[in-house]
């Protein structure tokens, strides 16, 4: 219906909930018109521009008309716009009226300082437009006087251009102040309204001309004294400079100043500042200026609103600069003052990579510049020999040019000295797959660079061979971006090792230097290209090949068909060394100098069980790195058989009798029981149970003592097991280098045997003997005895009638043994004996399968020993069904790290991730977390980061699998700039993924996902990440058991812009969990709204330009159903970035978003609150005590709702200071600590879904 302006009003009704009444009006000129509604019906209603889409203002309650609606705009002038009436919430129906009124409206000119004109804002939403003309340039301020709280709008001539605005100037309680330097014989308009365009009542403006000149100063001169009288006023000088160089412009005095420096057209801004380093309020410029040529200075009060005396000068800094010799000596300099900055400038002759580098204790700041000494090539802090305070640059350079380095202390606080040099590096080109080039460091500090350009893509290992400690970079052919570093590689020492997965076609360059910095030698180098590998056919013929350079390494790959035992070995005269890794090229499996056989003490050879259908390759070296010779190599898939055991038999002699033999057995077992398998003998033994079809894992063990000999070698199996079964036994040397002899019997529990398998540890001082309990028949009791010594005499200890004892105090060292009191038989014979030191512990060998083990007793602890390999990041995990709690120890029992639930897969495993050093022993306690309950776990060790996958962010998806249960894949990707990345699985494999943030220390979790929403089964975490910085992403089957095919990639996110006032943009959640991200770049400082539309349930998150720290967030505004919506005090001129999902993750759909800077002030008013919920509540609404507070507040909210939404505290600027959402129906009695916000008045706000409740308190 088409309503006509100042006609009566038009009779309508809303007869259905959730009708909506749609009405339209042409406007005739510009100006304020009021559209209201009339009667007992509670209408909210809406004003649309022309598209009858975009939303101009929405309102309630009119104030003062109690249902009725009123909205009172400043329209365009002959434009059609559009209303929509509803029912309050929906849910109202009635009779109403509507009309709209022309607001009768003149622009008032204000005169220049004469007396100010008395005004009143009479209605709500009204507009007062003021004109007035400048005569001169210069500062002119415009006030308001009384007690409307107003605000205050200054536009340029168009009356549309806004230049600024104010609600309260400083000092004037609810009055408007701008003070502005405006330019001469100008027309400017001024707009007034009351606060949020609600308060009414009499005022009067007036404008003032400020008296200023533009005073000169003169350079070296005196400082001169000046002072900012008035909030808002700037102060304008100017000097001419006199020859070209570096000029120190400074105030001095208590005032808090900002300073600016401007070109002679007095607009070019040259730079600014605040406060000065070292000088506090004062603020200091020093800058490189052309000669004869004035600037210009302004200075104001910080933030406009600081006023008081000051005082201003401008001194010439004398200065030169250097001039460096390419390959000369290093020039002393030194910085005598802080803040100081070196000049110097050198040649380059010839086109090449230079270095220019500083030396000694000052920590220096480098920047390199073009000739002109203005175009900044690049800058570096700590880039120098020793990477410590010493800054170096290293660039390819052009010929016949002049370039600049400036050098300046890192704070721009410390004085002290330095020198500085330039150097040409030679680089040397490295050719793929040649024997090593020769090459050393010999000078303390020197760097070597080398180049090379890869064929095809792939993998790439560039490596140093010798006794040198080396570190090597890799770079990108820009010679600045660095790829891979390297100290130790993970099998070569102290050499260096990059294996890095490579572009096709592209130059590379390497750096090279000694590890400390301060030791020279010589060493070579290489690089390997993917296609140097060699293929080895199983069972085939060995083929020749030859070591032919002094640190050469061949390599060899093959693929297995089943799975099973294979055999790796060379032949010939050449002493070799073997190392077998997996088909990542990386992860080392084992390796193996000389094989024990006869005429092979030269050769090597792996024994290993492999996967089936898998790469896999052979790394074959000279052993000391220096003999060469001719050898030859092959792969044989081994036939294995299978002894048969007898049950209670004496033990079967058996031996290894070459590096990494397997020997099978199988026994059957007659009746159902407790059976016992064990190993005897000095060989370091590794069993296996398996079921009857030779495949399924029951049980394994490494080391326990049976017998007052045992060395802890040997290996013993305690299980239940079921009758008329076959069982399988697989026993391996538990390092599969060494040989030796052992035997092996397997034994049925009997009624009568003595204690089993009895333990002794120490755990918080006290002596804990624990055994297990025969099955058949159970004793009454045991006796404890002890000796001082093994083969002492033993005396009784105590009886008991369990099968755990503690001792409380330190005993010292004591051998004990147990016996158990059966009824009717008596007292049986001793068990093995044990020792009880701090701990016996079982042995893990890094990166094998995890060993199984059991609590058995509630309290008890469980164990390990591992011995690292290269220093690197080890993770220590539990898997199973026990909640575990893990410690990890060095050998002087000295705890480094503990965990309860941070393992993979279920919540109950413990891992701890940590940097530990090379080649040294580390101890693992495990107990069931409470010490209440019993059960099986398994535990392993996996070794350094250097196994990590590097996934490429944005590249296509890696195919992988998981192919055995308790597998686990670990990846690594380095983040580019900060915002969202994907992190996803995909494949029919059931896969469960965390991610993980490393400090090069530990890694900690971070995310983890099961299934990311509508995946199925893969895996997705979407998260918000920091730049440059490498993340770890651990793959594992769901539960640990699930094996397959699956792939994975890492995606970055893109980011949207947004315009402040801008029309709405349309966006979409296109994907199940899919996050949108959105950038707006604030104009001044003040409340903008970020708000959602659309039937999408939204949830909102605002960050700071960093895309990092959350500033708020936000699910449903409030009377905006699923759309969300932030009101927040925003920085002028600040980036801001807004991040959208679907509050279920599983929902996909369209919705729009805007910013808004013209959000109300009042803390929480949100579009759609009725102005009386807006309220400071009673203390029966709120109660906070004890106000005023200095450490805590307590928080109580009598009463019972269902329509709590967020509990927010903020200060008197509207800044949210923390938040909590709510469960509708909760209590609040809480308790709040406050003690480390400043003292002030803060606001407690609680917001319900139809309401907000205030209450304010007071920090001491």
């Amino acid at each position: 219906m088409t309503l006509t302006v100042n006609a009566a009003a038009v009779n309508a009704s809303i007869n259905a909930t959730g009708e909506e009444d749609w009405y339209k009006f042409q406007s005739s000129t510009a100006g304020n018109y009021t559209i209201r509604t009339y009667g007992s019906l509670d209408t909210y209603m809406y004003l649309f521009q022309s598209d009858q889409s975009t939303l101009i203002t929405e309102n309630d309650d009119g104030v003062g008309v109690g249902y009725n609606s009123v909205i009172t705009r400043s329209l365009t002038a002959n434009t059609w716009y559009y209303i929509k009436i509803k029912g309050y919430n929906g849910t109202r129906i009635g009779d109403y009226s509507v009309d709209v009124k022309k607001q009768t409206e003149t622009i008032i000119t204000l005169i220049v300082d004469a007396p100010a004109v008395n005004a009143a804002i009479s209605a709500t939403g009204e507009e007062d437009w003021y004109k007035f003309q400048t005569s001169t340039a210069g500062n002119y301020t415009i006030r308001t006087y009384g007690s409307l709280d107003t605000y205050m709008y200054l536009f340029q001539t168009d009356q549309s251009t806004l230049i600024t605005e104010n609600d309260d100037g400083v000092g004037v309680g609810y009055n408007s102040v701008i003070t502005r330097n405006l330019t001469a014989n100008t027309w400017y308009y001024v707009k007034i309204k009351g606060y949020n365009g609600i308060r009414i009542g009499d005022y009067s403006v007036d404008v003032k001309k400020q008296t200023e000149t533009i005073i000169t100063l003169i350079v070296d001169a005196a400082a001169l004294n000046a002072a900012i009288s008035l909030t808002g006023e700037e102060d304008w000088y100017k000097f001419q400079t006199s020859t070209a160089g570096n000029y120190t412009i400074r105030t001095y005095g208590s005032l808090d100043t900002y300073m600016y420096l401007f070109q002679s057209d007095q607009s070019t801004l040259i730079t600014e500042n605040d406060d000065g380093v070292g000088v506090g309020y004062n603020s200091v410029i020093t800058q490189n200026l052309a000669a004869n040529t004035w600037y210009y200075v302004k200075i104001k009060g910080y933030n406009g609103t600081r006023i008081g005396d000051y005082s201003v000068d401008v001194k010439k800094q004398t200065e030169s600069i250097g001039t460096l010799i390419v390959d000369a000596p290093a020039v002393s300099a030194a910085i005598s003052t802080a803040g100081e900055e070196d000049w110097f400038k050198f040649l380059i002759i010839t086109a090449g990579t230079y270095t220019i580098q500083t030396y000694g204790n000052l920590d220096t700041y480098m920047y390199l510049y073009q000739g002109d000494q203005s175009t900044l090539i690049i800058y570096d802090d700590d880039a120098g020999v020793g990477q410590g305070s010493n800054a170096g640059i290293t660039l390819n350079l052009n010929a016949n040019t002049w370039y600049y380095a400036k050098v300046k202390e890192y704070n721009s606080t410390i004085t002290g000295n330095y020198t500085i040099d330039i150097k040409s590096q030679p680089v040397v080109t490295l050719t793929l797959d040649t024997p090593p080039h020769e090459d050393a460091i010999s000078i303390i500090g020197e760097e070597d660079w080398f180049k090379f350009q890869t064929n095809t893509a792939g993998n790439y290992t560039i490596q140093t061979y010798g006794n040198l400690n080396t570190y090597m970079y890799l770079y990108q052919n820009d010679l600045i971006t660095v790829i891979s570093v390297d100290n130790d590689g993970s099998d070569i020492g102290y050499n260096s090792k990059i294996t890095q997965n490579l572009n096709a076609n592209t130059w590379y360059f390497i750096r090279l230097r000694e590890n400390s910095g301060t030791s020279t030698g010589s060493y070579s180098i290489d690089v390997q290209s993917p296609t140097s590998t060699v293929t080895l056919t199983v069972d085939a013929p060995a083929i020749n090949a030859s070591i032919i350079a002094v640190g050469e390494e061949d390599w060899f790959k093959f693929k297995t068909g089943i799975a099973g035992s294979y055999l790796i070995q060379t032949y010939g005269n050449l002493d070799t060394y073997m190392f077998l890794y997996e088909n990542d090229r990386i992860t080392v499996i084992a390796e193996n100098d000389d094989v024990n056989r006869p005429g092979g003490n030269y050769n090597s050879m792996i024994r290993s069980n492999l996967s089936a259908s898998t790469w896999y390759y052979v790394k074959i070296k000279s052993y000391d790195g220096i003999r060469t010779g001719e050898y030859s190599i092959d792969v044989k898939k081994e036939t294995e058989t299978v002894a048969t055991l007898a049950v209670d038999a004496p033990p079967t002699e058996a031996s290894i009798s070459i590096p990494g033999e397997q020997d099978w057995y199988k026994f059957q077992t007659s009746t159902a029981g407790l059976y016992i398998i064990e190993t005897y003998g000095t060989l370091d033994t590794y069993m296996y149970l398996y079921g009857n079809d030779q495949t399924t894992l029951i049980a394994e063990n490494d080391d326990i003592a049976h017998t007052p000999d045992s060395r802890l070698h040997n290996s013993r199996i305690s299980i239940n097991l079921n009758a008329n079964t076959w069982y399988y036994i697989k026993i391996r040397e538990y390092h599969s280098t060494v040989t030796g002899n052992y035997s092996l019997d397997v034994i049925y529990e009997y009624i009568g045997q003595p204690p089993k398998k009895l333990k002794g540890y120490s755990r918080d001082g006290a002596i804990i003997l624990n055994w297990s309990v025969p099955l058949l028949v159970s004793p009454t009791s045991y006796n404890v005895y002890w000796s001082e010594s093994e083969n002492g005499t033993y005396t009784l200890m105590s009886n008991v009638l369990i099968n755990s004892v503690t001792y409380n105090g330190n005993l010292g060292l004591r051998w004990y043994y147990v016996t158990a009191i059966y009824p009717g038989i008596g007292e049986s014979g001793p068990s093995n004996k044990v020792s009880v030191s701090p701990f016996f512990a079982s042995q893990i060998v890094v990166d094998a399968p995890p060993i199984n083990d059991a609590i058995s007793t509630p309290g008890e602890n469980d164990w390990y020993k591992f011995q690292t390999g290269t220093a690197g990041i080890y993770t220590i995990v539990t898997y199973g069904d026990l909640d575990t709690y893990m410690e990890l120890y060095q050998s002087d029992q000295t705890m480094l790290a503990f965990d309860d639930d941070d393992g993979p897969g279920l919540e109950k495993n413990a891992g701890i991730s940590i940097s530990l050093r090379a080649n040294t022993w580390y101890y693992v306690k495990v107990r069931e977390y409470s010490t209440t309950a019993v059960g099986s776990y398994s535990i392993d060790v996996k070794g350094p980061l250097a196994s990590f996958v590097t996934l490429t962010v944005d590249s296509p998806p890696i195919n992988v699998a998981i192919s055995a249960a308790l597998e686990n894949d670990w990846y690594r990707f380095q983040t580019i700039t900060a915002g969202t990345y994907t992190i996803h699985t995909y494949g029919e494999l059931d896969t469960y993924m965390y991610l993980y943030q490393s400090d090069l220390n530990t890694l900690t979790l971070i995310a983890e996902n099961d299934d990311a929403p509508g995946s199925g089964r893969s895996s997705g975490i979407t998260m918000n990440l920091s730049p440059n910085i490498w993340y770890y992403v651990l793959i594992i089957g769901y539960h640990n058991y699930a094996t397959g095919n699956y792939s994975i990639d890492v995606k970055t996110q893109p980011v949207e812009l947004l315009t402040v006032n801008a029309t709405p943009a349309d966006a979409i959640i296109s994907t199940p969990g899919e996050n949108n991200w959105f950038k707006f770049l604030t104009n001044s400082t003040g409340y903008y709204t970020i708000q959602t539309y659309g039937n999408l349930d939204t949830y909102m998150y605002l960050y700071q330009s960093d895309m990092i720290s959350l500033v708020s967030k936000n699910d449903d505004g409030i009377g905006t159903g699923y759309n969300a919506s932030i009101i927040q005090y925003l920085n002028a001129e600040t980036w801001y970035y807004v991040r959208i999902i679907e509050h279920n993750p599983a929902i996909t759909g369209v919705y729009s978003i805007d910013v808004k800077n013209d959000a109300s002030k009042s803390i929480g008013i949100g579009t759609n609150i009725k102005e009386d919920a807006l309220i400071v509540p009673s203390s029966s609404d709120i109660l906070i005590y004890p106000n005023p507070a200095s450490d805590y507040i307590n928080l109580v909210l009598p009463g019972d709702f269902n329509n709590l939404i967020r509990l927010e505290i903020m200060d008197l600027s509207g800044k949210q200071i923390a938040n909590q959402n709510l469960k509708k129906d909760q209590q609040i009695n809480k308790t709040i600590s406050v003690q480390d916000l400043p003292s002030g008045l803060y606001f407690v706000k609680i917001v319900f879904s139809d309401r907000i409740v205030l209450e304010k308190f007071i920090k001491e």
